[in-house]
C-alpha cells in the first residue's frame, strides 16, 4: 500500500475520532447565570455606621451596628426583608446654659433599635451571575434608644434633656450577594437611614440666645455591613 493510500485509510480517520468530541465540547459553553430556586433566607449581619447628631451635636453618634434579617422571594425580581437591629453607641451630653464652646459636658451610652420593613429588586432578577446577584432596597419602620437618660443627664434641667423617643426610619441603599452554594450566602450592604429627633423645649428660651429653634430635626446616617444567610 502507497504511504498516501495509507495515510488515508488509517491515520486521517484516527485523527477524526480524536479531534471531533474536543471540537464539539468546546462549542459547549457554560452558562454565567445560575437560577434561585430557594425563596426563604434567615440571616444575620455586623458593621458601622455614622450619624448626624443635628445642629446643637446632641443626638447618637452611630457605632456598631448588629441585627437579624429575614426575606421572602416574591415573583419577578422582588422580595420583602423584616429587619431588626441594634446601634450601640454613644451621644453628646449638651447643657444649652453654658457658654458656646462648652456645652458639652460628657457622653451617655445609646442603644438604637429599630424594626422595620423593606422591598427589594434584584437586578439580575432571581439569578446570579458568576455567584453575584446585586440588589437595591427601600422601605421604612421605627427606632427608640433602650438606653434611656444617663447620669449626665440628670444634672441638667429636666427640660434641657434630650431624649430620642419613637421616631419613623426610613431606609434605603443597596448592595450584594454571593451564593458560594445553594443554601449559603454572603452579603455586603450599603444603607443609608433617616429619622427625626427632638430638641428638649429648654433650648427655645429666648434668654439663651439660640436663636429659631426647630422643635422636631431630620437626621441621617450611612453604614456598612457584612452578613451571612441560610436559604430555604
Amino acid at each position: 500500500m502507497r504511504p498516501i493510500a495509507f495515510v488515508r485509510t488509517a491515520i486521517v480517520p484516527l485523527l477524526l475520532w480524536v479531534v471531533a468530541p474536543a471540537a464539539a465540547s468546546g462549542q459547549s459553553i457554560p452558562s454565567a447565570y445560575r437560577f434561585i430556586d430557594t425563596r426563604h433566607e434567615v440571616g444575620a449581619f455586623a458593621g458601622l455606621i455614622s450619624m448626624d447628631t443635628g445642629p446643637f451635636e446632641f443626638g447618637p453618634e452611630g457605632g456598631l451596628l448588629t441585627g437579624l434579617r429575614y426575606a421572602l422571594e416574591l415573583s419577578g425580581p422582588f422580595s420583602l426583608e423584616g429587619v431588626t437591629s441594634l446601634v450601640a453607641g454613644e451621644r453628646s451630653v449638651v447643657d444649652p446654659r453654658r457658654a458656646a464652646g462648652s456645652r458639652i459636658i460628657g457622653t451617655a451610652d445609646t442603644y438604637l433599635t429599630s424594626v422595620d420593613a423593606r422591598l427589594k429588586f434584584a437586578l439580575n432578577g432571581r439569578r446570579t451571575w458568576h455567584r453575584l446577584g446585586p440588589y437595591l432596597t427601600a422601605g421604612g419602620g421605627f427606632l427608640f434608644d433602650l438606653a434611656g437618660e444617663g447620669e449626665l443627664d440628670r444634672e441638667l434641667d429636666e427640660d434641657d434633656r434630650f431624649s430620642q423617643g419613637n421616631s419613623f426610619l426610613g431606609v434605603m441603599g443597596g448592595g450584594v450577594r454571593f451564593f458560594p452554594t445553594e443554601r449559603l450566602v454572603l452579603r455586603a450592604d450599603l444603607e443609608g437611614r433617616f429619622w427625626k429627633i427632638g430638641t428638649p423645649s429648654g433650648f427655645s428660651e429666648a434668654a439663651l440666645g439660640l436663636g429659631p429653634v426647630e422643635r422636631d430635626q431630620w437626621v441621617s446616617g450611612w453604614g456598612f455591613m457584612l452578613g451571612a444567610a441560610f436559604r430555604f
